[in-house]
């Protein structure tokens, strides 16, 4: 359950890191933003990957939902 909300959680930075370029011209934002942004998928794709493998190891997970009934931009997850 963790890393399922640690996705959500940085699929969240990916959203906001997307509206740095038009909400700044200040080039050294911009380039933290890209920065963030390529480390998050990273980690997200890492995080994806231990899921996989989680079934093969005998882990089980229970399933979770957001519960937040407004969304707020980057603040919860997009309805899947």
């Amino acid at each position: 359950m963790f890393l399922s909300h640690m996705i959500v959680h940085h699929e969240q930075a990916l959203e906001l890191t997307a509206l740095v370029p038009s909400r700044t011209q200040r080039a050294k934002f911009i380039r933290f933003a890209r920065y963030v942004d390529g480390a998050q998928r990273v980690e997200i794709d890492q995080m994806k990957s231990l899921l996989d493998l989680a079934p093969g190891a005998g882990w089980r997970f229970l399933a979770t939902t957001c519960t937040v009934t407004r969304r707020w931009p980057g603040c919860c997850p997009k309805p899947r």
